[in-house]
């Protein structure tokens, strides 16, 4: 078993804010990430998550990978759920930023796969199915008021399916392209906050970013 957590930096994310006059917006260096209909600033926007994690350290340490959990830890969260999904090779150089909630040049956004050069190649919040990720999900979790703290979530997939993923993670990364995580269906335009926030890869408490076991 492998647990990237305390210590390792190759894990990236962002959140994709689509909120009016902010979809532009980079948060790589934000600290947590709203998945859902968030309440960020103060008004409720879609927001989703994209991440990955540089695993060329295990490249031709292992045969087949039997099980892939993330860990999460979470601060808020109202009654939802969340999709989880392969981030299609079209997107696969999508880069995190280091914003808080400003534009930065070349960076990931709600609108740009880079901002101001190069589209998601569906749609914006890279939210096209079968074009921007996977149309075929590799999780799903729902949760309550009271899912706070630490919360995993297993990959449903093949041996086969999971090696290949990991060989991705392992391999050239420029070929990396990720997972994308979003609400359920509805749940972006709920009229108020109606999702979860998680501990991002640029929390204080390294304890408390994402993880994951493979």
């Amino acid at each position: 078993t492998n647990v990237f957590v305390d210590g390792y930096t190759g894990m990236e994310d962002n959140m994709l804010l689509g909120r009016s006059g902010h979809t532009g917006a980079n948060f790589g260096g934000y600290d947590r990430l709203y998945v859902g209909a968030t309440g960020f600033g103060g008004v409720v926007a879609p927001g989703r998550g994209i991440m990955r994690w540089d695993l060329s350290s295990m490249h031709g340490q292992y045969r087949s990978i039997l099980a892939l959990t993330l860990r999460f830890h979470s601060k808020n969260a109202t009654s939802s759920g969340m999709w989880v999904y392969a981030v299609k090779p079209a997107n696969s150089a999508w880069e995190p930023g280091t914003n808080e909630g400003a534009t930065q040049s070349g960076k990931s956004c709600w609108d740009y796969r880079a901002y101001n050069t190069t589209d998601w190649a569906g749609t914006n919040g890279c939210g096209e199915a079968g074009v921007d990720f996977d149309a075929e999900s590799l999780a799903y979790m729902t949760w309550g008021t009271s899912s706070t703290g630490t919360i995993d979530i297993a990959l449903n997939a093949t041996h086969d399916e999971l090696t290949a993923l990991v060989d991705t993670w392992a391999g050239n990364q420029a070929d990396n392209a990720g997972l994308f995580m979003r609400a359920r269906d509805g749940d972006e335009s709920e009229g108020q906050f109606d999702g979860i926030e998680f501990r991002s890869s640029d929390y204080s408490t390294m304890a408390e970013r994402r993880e994951l076991i493979i």
